[in-house]
């Protein structure tokens, strides 16, 4: 899966969102890259991390 601008928006936006609904004190910055390996592979975050990946998906 290949990442760009929008991609990246796209991503950064729903997380900001997420953090807002439920985590209001924590700040998350993740890049594009880094969710899309999230996603193919999860079993190698840890337990916050496959929560939000979950959600997202």
């Amino acid at each position: 899966l290949r990442t760009n601008a929008y991609t990246q928006k796209i991503c950064e936006e729903l997380l900001q969102v997420w953090l807002k609904d439920v985590h209001e004190d924590i700040e998350l910055q993740v890049d594009a890259k880094s969710i899309v390996d999230l996603l193919n592979n999860s079993r190698n975050a840890n337990n916050v991390i496959s929560s939000l990946v979950d959600d997202c998906r």
